[in-house]
Parts: C-alpha cells; structure tokens; sequence
C-alpha cells in the first residue's frame, strides 16, 4: 500500500507543459545546456518524463526503505537519504543520454537514422553512463559506510535493520555496468519505440489517455529494472538475500 501511495503521488508530472512554437532544429551540443535545449525541442513533454522519472526513483526507493525498516525509518534517515540520492542519478542520467534530440541522433529509434547512427545512438553514451551509475553507487554505498563508522566512532548503536556491509567498489562497478547496459537499452525502446511510435500517435487528443499510458510505462519500467538491479546483486554475493 505504502508504494502504491507513493507511485500515485507521483502521476501529477506527467501533465504535459503548454504547447511551444515549433523551433528550427538544433546542431548536435556538446554542452548540458545544449544537449538540454536539444531534446526538449524535439520532445515538449521532455521536462515532464525526466521530472517523472526523478519523482518514481525517489518514490519507489524510498517506499523500499521504509518497508525495511519500517519503525526505525525516521532514526536511520541517514542510510534512506544515501540510497535514495543513488537511485536518482542513476536513473535521470540514463533517462537523459537515450531521450530522443533535435539535431542529432540520440535514440536508436529516431526516424530517419542510418544503421550506423543507430548503434552509434546506443553505445556513444555507455562510458558516460558507466561513469554515473559508478559514482552514483560509490557516492551511496561510501556515504552509508562512512555513516555508520561515524556511528561506532561516536558510541551509537548500530540500526537494527541497517543492511550488511557491501563492498563498495564491486557494487560501484556493477551498477555501472547496469546503468550503461541495462538501464540504456530499456530507456532506448521506452523513449524511442514505444512513446513516440507506439502511444503518441495513438493517444493524439487524448492527452489523459497518452499521461496514463506514459505513466504506467514508466513505473513498470523502473520496478523493473530495479528488481533486475537487485537480483543481479543478490547473484553475483554484492547483497545479502533477505
């Protein structure tokens, strides 16, 4: 019930921004800002999807914490803030490396793209997405290891449920690995396919119908791919199975 609440409370991002003049198309950016401009030319809607992806990451990790930790979620907010800051840079960084862009081919499914561009689409952005799952996990599995020797340094007593140690530059790794394959290949046929071939042209005029639809794709996705994320940790001994 408690993540049912959560994912609802997160539905309200996906109303679509008002409709904007038609720009010309953008040249390929080097730059955030660039890149930014890019992709919100070629999607309107571009703002709402990343802010729901934020929103669902945050909730849906959360909602995992607290159904861990039940009573003593609020005295072990330390560890909650560490696993919830990971979860949403991973998953706003794959989001915004396979978001379809003006000016340049960013989506494996862009119309119009050569084979070449396709695949360059998808595996152009792997280094960078290594890199932010790598330090998205060192910066959450550090943080909560830092946190706890903190806590034996100062004499408080270790969180009953505060989850077993887990080594932190294999999990660093893993999770790299995961945002830069697994998390970019589904975000591609999301965003690219699905979206924009499938449920755009079908809902047209029916924005309520595209919101929910865009909606439910996105929360399957994330729990998804973050019951993957787990199990492949659970398998490869980077965390304890419960």
């Amino acid at each position: 019930m408690t993540r049912l609440l959560l994912l609802l409370s997160c539905a309200g991002a996906l109303r679509a921004p008002a409709r904007r003049a038609v720009r010309a198309p953008l040249p390929p950016a080097s730059s955030v800002a660039g890149a930014w401009r890019a992709r919100s030319a070629a999607d309107p809607r571009f703002r709402a999807k990343l802010a729901l992806e934020g929103c669902l990451a945050a909730a849906l990790q959360a909602a995992a914490e607290a159904q861990r930790r039940r009573g003593a979620f609020a005295r072990e907010a330390d560890y909650v803030v560490a696993g919830v800051l990971t979860a949403v840079a991973g998953k706003l960084a794959a989001s915004f490396q396979a978001a379809p862009s003006d000016g340049a081919v960013t989506n494996a499914f862009q119309r119009g793209a050569s084979p070449r561009r396709r695949v360059a689409a998808v595996a152009s952005p792997a280094p960078r997405l290594f890199a932010v799952g790598f330090l998205a996990a060192a910066f959450g599995y550090g943080a909560t290891a830092a946190l706890a020797a903190l806590r034996a340094r100062l004499g408080v007593a270790a969180p009953a449920a505060a989850p077993p140690a887990v080594p932190i530059w294999a999990a660093a790794v893993y999770t790299g690995c995961f945002v830069a394959v697994v998390s970019n290949l589904s975000y591609q046929v999301l965003q690219g396919l699905v979206e924009h071939r499938l449920v755009e042209p079908a809902t047209a005029g029916r924005p309520r119908a595209r919101a929910a639809l865009l909606f439910a794709g996105r929360s399957l996705r994330s729990l998804a791919a973050s019951g993957l994320a787990i199990r492949g940790m659970q398998a490869l001994g980077l965390q304890a199975v419960s």
